[in-house]
């Protein structure tokens, strides 16, 4: 596991998403295994396809599977901070943190759920058209800062 002062030093993530926004599988190099502040593990890779939480989309899940280990980490959360790009979950079949495990260094595939990248994707994409219409018909101005309605993410000033 590395220190959050090694993750400093690590360049930005390359988002393979903004090249090929329909790719469910890639490969890419493991940068660092981290132990976050709350105890989840994530993983640092140089590029990815799983989409961070963010802009009212909930994260991609899936998994990342070593070519040389043969170990597989489930990732049920992606968060993006200073410009990297964090995976956290766990090792399939480790709990109590035997068994195989990826190295730094090590080239894994990415595998996103589809299903879930699909639903995501069409509810955000509702909700954004949702809150278009409720702006064009009613001239409400979306904010963050103030009231927010139930069924959306956003907030109507």
């Amino acid at each position: 596991m590395t220190s959050s002062s090694t993750e400093l030093t690590l360049t930005p993530t390359k988002l393979e998403y903004f090249d090929d926004m329909w790719a469910l599988q890639s490969r890419a190099i493991l940068l660092s295994l981290h132990q976050a502040e709350d105890g989840r593990r994530a993983l640092i890779l140089d590029s990815t396809i799983f989409h961070p939480q963010g802009g009212g989309q909930p994260a991609d899940a899936g998994f990342v599977a070593g070519s040389t280990s043969g170990a597989k980490f489930v990732v049920d959360d992606v968060r993006s901070k200073d410009g990297l790009v964090l995976h956290y979950g766990h090792f399939e079949n480790c709990q109590d943190g035997s068994g195989p495990s990826l190295k730094e260094g090590e080239e894994v595939s990415l595998h996103v759920d589809a299903q879930r990248r699909d639903f995501n994707s069409r509810q955000t994409s509702f909700s954004w058209a949702l809150v278009g219409y409720l702006h064009a018909k009613s001239g409400l101005i979306l904010s963050r800062a103030r009231k927010r309605l139930p069924f959306l993410r956003w907030a109507i000033c």
